[in-house]
Parts: structure tokens; C-alpha cells; sequence
């Protein structure tokens, strides 16, 4: 894609600034200074300023003294993404074309960029015709590039391109089929677009803020009915503890009936138990006690390991408890803060988790992930702030 623009002679300072990187300051945050170096000029004269070359130029024609003259022109020419060939040719190819649309010593500075999100040519020439009248060279933006040189520019430089590079390039897109787009238009249409992606992107966490406390709202119910059963638990296990720990007290134990004794179960014993046993009347009956006493012992010993079971089950069930407890508060503490906020620090709160999510890659999901990830990046800075000093005052260095 190509984009056109014409400038002034007070508005080519800070453009020449931006095209070989001396501007201060910059607020093109597309630009990444690592990369910077990787720009190369392709204009003939790379000795001179551009702002010399432009007043020696001007010097050389014909130009209106007005502060409304248009003394420089621009295209911008992107490498297209689909562009499988080699970068440099095409970009050579471009200047080429524009070198012998518009004359080598017209040409101020070709700077191509590769430190910025795509590689782009800047094409920067003094809009020089020839005077009908007077036969003289004058200065004329407006007869050098005229409306339909704008609308037949993106087909001949295509077609150029194709027969110098031998193969298929896209320079028309969506932003140049309806007419050419300043930079400052193309910019802000994709402004527009990021904002219509952040608007959904706030859309689907609001929509997930709402699912979000319906959760809560479920989990809160949840644990209520499980706090209750707790309750009633406890209180049951309390009584279970207080009967097992004081029990009535039996009384007079001569006056309790006996289950079994030795001289009770002789009077009931029959002949003919004898003739299958073989042994007296008191070994039978003391055999019989025994047998009795083991089997109640075994019963005791059942019901104390039941009742410890039971002691040990509610002792979890407190514990168990007392962390539902815990976050069971920390759930309305969240849901207090969150019907607190406005609408805006809604959008803030889940426009920097959606942002974060986007840097991670995915991994930052929720509140929780986000401050352990802000906490990551402070952590960083901590760190890279402490190597700086430790540079400046030459430790281990």
C-alpha cells in the first residue's frame, strides 16, 4: 500500500527529524529503537542534510515566497505482507520508479524504515514542473501530483514492480482500493479498529464479570448450607462427646440383674447338654461366662474406636470449617469491593486483565493470576533498576 502527503517549509523540520531518527521525543510508539539501526537511506546524496538538499533544490527554481507553498511531497510505500521476495529489491524497485516519475535531482531523502511494525519506504522530493508559460522550472505541488496521478498510482506501480521483480505484488489493499490515506488517517483507522477490539474485549470481561458473581453468588449459597450442616454437625458431636464423657451413674450394682453368672446358668443347665460337652455343670457355666465376657469386651472395644473415629472426624470437620469460614469472607470481601465500583474502574480493573492476558499469551485469566503477573513485573523493575545502579557506581564492573 502507498500513502501521499505534502508539506510546507515549516513542517519539513520534524519530518526530516522523523525520517533519519533525530527527533526528540517521538510519540510514535510503533517505533522500537533496538531496530533502529537496520534503516538505510537510498537517495543519491547521503552526504548533505536533507534540509540542505531541499534549500539548494528550492534555490534552483522557480518558488512562490508564501508560507502556504507546499516545497516537499512524501509517499509511503509499505512492503506488503504477503511479499515472499527479496525486501531489499522491492524497495529498490520502488525507488526507482519514483525516481523516474518525479527526477534524480528532485529527490531529498528515501529512507526506509524496518524499526517499526512493517518495513515502509518514505520517499521524500521537491514537486518540480515545467512552466507552460515561461518554460522555467517552478515549484507546484499541486500540478505535480495531481488527482488522477493519485488514483492510477497504486495499478503502474504494481505493474512496474511486477516486470522488474518477476513476480506477483499486492500493493492495492482495503485502505488504498477507495482512494490514498495520509498517514495520519491510516493511523487513526487503525486506532478505531484496536478500539473496537478493547471495546469487546471490555464487552466479554463485562459479560464474564457478571457469570463471574453469579458464581460467587452460587458458591456464597453453597457455603451457607455447608456452613449450617457444619453447625449441626458440631452441635450433635458436642452432645455425642458430653454423653460419652459424663455418663449417668449406674448406682447400686448388687441390686442390677445379672445377664449371666456361674451358679444362673447352673440351675438352668440340662442332663443332656452333658452327654455332647462332657464336662461338669461349673466348667460349663465358667466356660459360658467367658464366651459371654469376650464378646462384650469386643463390643466395648468397638465403641470406644467408633467413638474416636466420630472425635476425629468432627476435629476435621472443624478444621474444614474454619477454612469455608476464611473463604467464605475473603468472597464477600471481593464481592463488597466489586459492587463498589463504578462502571469506569469495572472497565479499568478488566481492560488491565484483558491486556495483561494479551501480553502472556493467554495465561493471565482472572484477578488472582493478573496481581500475581503485576507483582512479577514489579518484581522485574526491582531488579533492572538495581542492575542500572549497580552500573552506575561501577560494582563488579
Amino acid at each position: 500500500m502507498a500513502n501521499y502527503e505534502k508539506f510546507t517549509r515549516n513542517g519539513t523540520a520534524n519530518l526530516f527529524a522523523h525520517f533519519d531518527r533525530t527527533l526528540k521525543n517521538n510519540s510514535n510508539k510503533d517505533i522500537k529503537p533496538e531496530q533502529t539501526h537496520l534503516n538505510y537511506n537510498l537517495a543519491p546524496d547521503q552526504i548533505s542534510s536533507p534540509n540542505e538538499i531541499l534549500k539548494k533544490r528550492l534555490a534552483q527554481v522557480k518558488v512562490l515566497k508564501r508560507k502556504d507553498v507546499n516545497v516537499l511531497c512524501s509517499w509511503v510505500v509499505t512492503l506488503p505482507k504477503d511479499f515472499d521476495g527479496d525486501e531489499k529489491a522491492f524497495f529498490r524497485a520502488t525507488y526507482d520508479f519514483l525516481e523516474n516519475k518525479y527526477g534524480s535531482k528532485n529527490v531529498v531523502s528515501a529512507w526506509v524504515h524496518k524499526d517499526e511494525k512493517q518495513p515502509h519506504l518514505h520517499f521524500a522530493f521537491v514537486p518540480v514542473v515545467i512552466d507552460k508559460k515561461k518554460q522555467v522550472e517552478k515549484v507546484s505541488a499541486k500540478e505535480c501530483v495531481t488527482k488522477t496521478d493519485l488514483m492510477t498510482f497504486h495499478d503502474n506501480l504494481q505493474v512496474y514492480l511486477e516486470s522488474a521483480l518477476g513476480q506477483e505484488v499486492h500493493i492495492l489493499n482495503g485502505a488504498t482500493k477507495s482512494g490514498n490515506l495520509t498517514v495520519r488517517e491510516l493511523k487513526i483507522a487503525e486506532k478505531e479498529k484496536d478500539l473496537k477490539r478493547r471495546e469487546k474485549t471490555l464487552s466479554d470481561a463485562e459479560i464474564g464479570l457478571v457469570e463471574r458473581s453469579k458464581t460467587l453468588d452460587e458458591q456464597e449459597t453453597h457455603l451457607n448450607d455447608k456452613k449450617a450442616f457444619l453447625d449441626d454437625l458440631e452441635r450433635y458431636a458436642e452432645k455425642a462427646i458430653s454423653e460419652l464423657e459424663e455418663p449417668k451413674p449406674l448406682g447400686d450394682i448388687s441390686k442390677q440383674r445379672e445377664i449371666s453368672s456361674p451358679g444362673q446358668i447352673e440351675l438352668n443347665f440340662k442332663p443332656e447338654d452333658s452327654f455332647f460337652t462332657k464336662e461338669s455343670r461349673s466348667n460349663f457355666a465358667f466356660r459360658v461366662v467367658k464366651s459371654v465376657w469376650k464378646f462384650a469386651q469386643k463390643k466395648v472395644d468397638e465403641t470406644i474406636q467408633k467413638f474416636n473415629h466420630a472425635k476425629e472426624t468432627c476435629r476435621i470437620l472443624a478444621e474444614a470449617l474454619g477454612t469455608k469460614s476464611a473463604d467464605l469472607t475473603q468472597v464477600k470481601k471481593r464481592l463488597d469491593k466489586w459492587e463498589k465500583m463504578t462502571p469506569e474502574e469495572g472497565y479499568a480493573t478488566f481492560g488491565a486483565i484483558a491486556e495483561a492476558r494479551n501480553k502472556t499469551s493467554g495465561k493471565v485469566q482472572n484477578w488472582d493470576d493478573y496481581k500475581e503477573w503485576q507483582n512479577e513485573q514489579k518484581q522485574k523493575k526491582r531488579q533492572q533498576n538495581k542492575k542500572i545502579r549497580t552500573q552506575d557506581f561501577g560494582i563488579g564492573y
